[in-house]
């Protein structure tokens, strides 16, 4: 997958998070949360490094973000109904 790929897949893993939050009755154990937040938080990072000036290898850091993307989506998303949308 190339940066472009990458990044839209990053964008719509993001709308599927607030999609699947935003359903009624939804909820997720206080420690998966956590766990969720911190990755974002990281994705959101190291977009803001992708940004600035900062040397980095951009194809590596979409990769690691885009990891990061997935595995909290698997824990917001199991936290509705366990193993339906899990992403690999």
């Amino acid at each position: 997958m190339n940066g472009e790929g990458r990044v839209l897949e990053i964008r719509r893993l993001s709308k599927l998070i607030i999609q699947t939050k935003l359903q009624e009755g939804y909820q997720l154990d206080p420690r998966s949360l956590l766990r969720a937040v911190e990755l974002l938080s990281e994705a959101i990072y190291d977009f803001s490094i992708l940004q600035s000036d900062e040397p980095c290898d951009e194809q590596e850091m979409l990769k690691g973000t885009l990891a990061k993307m997935r595995i909290a989506y698997n824990i917001v998303s199991t936290g509705q109904k366990p193993n339906e949308h899990t992403v690999f």
